[in-house]
């Protein structure tokens, strides 16, 4: 008998990342399995689409899906649009820990939407 990988992926973009997801869940989700990982983690770019598929896949599976989301922090603050370091914010990787910090980081993401929404010049 082989013995477990101890590891985990705690970032991974599936297809429903924004900016450079490709991996497709199920996809994903059988070669966690063959790999002989027990958990791994979503972590998609500004927004939380994929989880419900991703966890549904990882529960079939039995691998623990761990939510998380690549978010975007400003380096002064959301309405600074001046000049280079505010075109180039940083990235923080947020894991939940509980399905209360998993609905926290929903409202989270989906205040950050409708906010950046209303300063996107539109055509």
């Amino acid at each position: 008998m082989s013995k477990k990988p101890d590891f985990t992926h705690l970032h991974v973009h599936t297809e429903f990342s924004l900016l450079d997801g490709m991996s497709k869940i199920d996809a994903l989700m059988d070669e966690t399995k063959a790999l002989g990982m027990d958990s791994i983690a979503i972590t998609d770019h500004g927004a939380l689409y994929g989880t419900v598929q991703f966890v549904q896949a990882a529960t079939k599976r039995g691998i623990k899906p761990i939510i998380g989301v690549e978010t975007y922090v400003a380096r002064r603050g959301m309405g600074d649009k001046e000049g280079k370091a505010d075109q180039q914010p940083f990235h923080l990787v947020l894991l939940a820990s509980s399905r209360t910090r998993t609905s926290m980081a929903c409202t989270t993401s989906r205040a950050s939407i409708l906010i950046t929404s209303r300063s996107i010049p539109r055509g």
